[in-house]
């Protein structure tokens, strides 16, 4: 967990990412059946971030049972299997990771480029009535950026459209937004 180069200080002068570390370090060495970490990876950079994500995945891989109190996005994606969402300490929503992307109008961003400018203004519009799109913004001639509903379902609908009208795609490139 990098602590080596601090053994010899007391907690009080460590610095806010070390005491993260051995917060989290006192909890792993235990090897429990269940524990509970709160914002196990506040103030610890990117690196010391991964670090003890990778920790607390090896800890739920033995079989623990993990529960995990986070603000970051990132950490709650990449740890949970399920996300509780609460307001004012009550559970606004519970579900998995998939489910709630799947559930945010317009989440997933596909970058969509042509091999030549489609200057047919109906493919834009045929674009548009995929089911599940809710935007679509151009880049430049060759290339725009569509706002969708599960991408999963989109990209199948606009390829089988371009292969109808004879349109060549360079390149389709996706992306979620999740809760922010």
């Amino acid at each position: 967990m990098e602590l080596w180069d601090a053994r010899n200080k007391l907690f009080m002068q460590l610095s806010g990412g070390q005491a993260k570390r051995l917060e989290v370090s006192k909890v792993l060495i235990q090897n429990p059946k269940f524990a509970i970490f709160d914002e196990p990876s506040s103030q610890v950079d990117l690196r010391g971030k991964r670090t003890i994500w990778q920790k607390i995945l090896e800890l739920r891989e033995k079989g623990a049972t993990l529960l995990v109190a986070t603000n970051e996005v990132r950490e709650a994606e990449y740890l949970a299997d399920r996300v509780t969402i609460l307001d004012q300490g009550k559970s606004v929503i519970c579900d998995t990771v998939q489910n709630l992307k799947d559930k945010i109008t317009g989440g997933d961003i596909v970058e969509l480029e042509l091999e030549q400018a489609e200057s047919d203004p109906t493919f834009q519009e045929e674009l548009a009535k995929i089911p599940g799109t809710v935007k679509l913004t151009p880049m430049n001639e060759n290339k725009c950026k569509a706002y969708v509903s599960i991408a999963e379902a989109w990209v199948p609908r606009m390829t089988n459209l371009c292969y109808e009208r004879k349109i060549r795609v360079s390149s389709v490139r996706s992306d979620r937004t999740f809760l922010g």
